[in-house]
């Protein structure tokens, strides 16, 4: 959610709608001015879902498809194996919030969640895979395609 604020408004030192465009832009990717807003709002949603519980595997898919983009333009930044680097080019907690991300995917919300009584949302089965699937799809093909 804070980040999708810093990136939408402004909020706790964040750059704000035309400083994440700017972002966007310098990273090659087609259309900015569009990607920088669907990027702030799915930011926000995909965190507000989660800490609601609500749609909980798809939309901890929507947190694993802007980490993949976003481990991806920290690599792009400084090509090589640089987990560890720099706090511009490492990305390392980037891994790790995709990684956690995989793992709300899979198992889905816990018992105070929206979707706590609802079996489709807590067990892992075939939709939990098929979001993660979905998720992984759309962040490389964003990547891929929209560059």
């Amino acid at each position: 959610i804070v980040h999708g604020l810093q990136k939408l408004v402004g909020l706790w030192g964040g750059p704000g709608l035309d400083g994440f465009e700017e972002m966007v832009r310098s990273a090659g990717y087609q259309r900015p001015e569009l990607l920088a807003v669907v990027g702030a709002i799915g930011e926000l949603a995909a965190g507000a879902l989660l800490v609601l519980g609500l749609l909980t595997p798809l939309a901890a898919a929507a947190i694993v498809a802007i980490m993949i983009n976003a481990v991806l333009f920290k690599h792009d930044l400084d090509p090589g194996v640089q987990y560890f680097a720099t706090e511009d080019s490492g990305f390392e907690y980037e891994v790790l919030l995709t990684a956690a991300a995989v793992a709300l995917t899979l198992t889905g919300p816990g018992r105070i969640a929206v979707d706590g009584p609802r079996k489709w949302a807590t067990r892992p089965f075939l939709g939990s895979f098929v979001a993660l699937l979905l998720g992984v799809a759309a962040g490389v093909c964003l990547w891929l395609f929209a560059r």
